[in-house]
């Protein structure tokens, strides 16, 4: 795949609970993002989606879900038959989402271009998910060789590239550990439970497993509601809403969570099904003033602040090393 200089580039946030602070995102060395492409502005509505623009085939661009927590790429119906994308007869691929999983049709993408970042002979399954509305696809991060992920909630400026080696000045750097499958995992608790928590912007939930909910039974309260989980596959899994004690991200803390619990099975495709997990979702990632997703170095920074929900703070806790050997 060939792959050139990364630039700016606009992110529309579907709105995202953003509240000023003095810092902002360091600008990166690039070049100035393309005037045709536009961002609407973050609201203090509802926490959103990070949007990317995306070009196919030198089309575009198209408003594509950036899912760190994703390894395949998805086209939405519409989008493939405007485009004259026709699927191979017979030709399915299994696609395994947070729900389960489904063989999926495919279509053959020549040329998709994100940023600076350029793939080529790309295969992009064919959804009708419910979390495709209002998108013409999902850009899997986790399946792309992209080294850092860096969005500016403050200014709707996503930039994605190389790692430039440091860490940014004000924000918390969460050691994390990246595994053969493209994901981030941070060694974190929540109360005084040790758990494995996984950064996935493609969840606008944040999700626990069936053994942080065993796990933090006689901590929380009862659950709240029920709630039900939509993924890109076909299924939907039910789950309960409760509160939870502070998580614990490194240096970060988060107050005021409500946790989704329940048997989700993307938990077990991850092999986290028998230990205390949980996945960190937008409404949590999305309440910061900016993130950074290094993959090279294995690091989450967050510039945080402090919104009227859910509170992403400073810690001064020495938990959070980098989780030891093994995915």
């Amino acid at each position: 795949m060939k792959t050139t200089p990364a630039v700016l580039w606009p992110v529309i946030l579907c709105a995202a609970a953003v509240l000023p602070c003095r810092a902002a995102l360091p600008a990166p060395r690039a070049a100035p993002p393309d005037p045709g492409l536009l961002a609407c502005p973050t609201t203090l509505d509802r926490i959103g989606r990070i949007i990317a623009p995306v070009m196919i085939d030198g089309t575009g661009p198209y408003r594509f879900l950036v899912d760190t927590g994703a390894n395949h790429s998805m086209i939405a119906p519409g989008l493939a038959k405007r485009l004259g994308l026709v699927p191979r007869p017979g030709a399915l691929l299994e696609v395994t989402g947070i729900t389960g999983a489904q063989r999926l049709p495919w279509v053959p993408v020549r040329r998709l271009r994100v940023g600076g970042f350029h793939f080529a002979n790309l295969r992009m399954t064919i959804t009708n998910s419910p979390v495709m509305h209002g998108l013409d696809g999902i850009l899997g991060l986790a399946g792309l060789p992209a080294e850092r992920i860096a969005v500016d909630f403050q200014h709707n400026v996503v930039w994605i590239g190389r790692s430039n080696g440091g860490s940014a000045w004000g924000y918390l750097a969460i050691p994390a550990r990246l595994t053969a499958g493209g994901l981030l995992r941070i060694q974190a608790r929540i109360g005084h439970i040790p758990v494995i928590a996984v950064i996935d912007t493609g969840s606008p939930r944040t999700l626990g497993n069936e053994a942080l909910r065993r796990a933090l039974l006689h901590r929380s309260t009862s659950p709240k509601d029920t709630a039900r989980i939509f993924g890109v596959t076909r299924q939907v899994t039910n789950g309960n809403l409760a509160g939870a004690p502070t998580v614990h991200l490194g240096p970060a803390a988060i107050g005021r969570l409500n946790i989704v619990y329940g048997d989700i099975p993307i938990f077990k495709v991850w092999h986290l099904q028998s230990r205390p997990a949980v996945v960190i979702g937008m409404d949590v990632l999305g309440t910061v003033n900016a993130l950074i997703l290094d993959y090279r170095r294995a690091h989450v920074y967050i510039l945080p602040h402090r919104p009227s929900g859910v509170e992403v703070t400073r810690t001064y806790s020495s938990f959070g090393s980098p989780l030891p050997g093994g995915s």
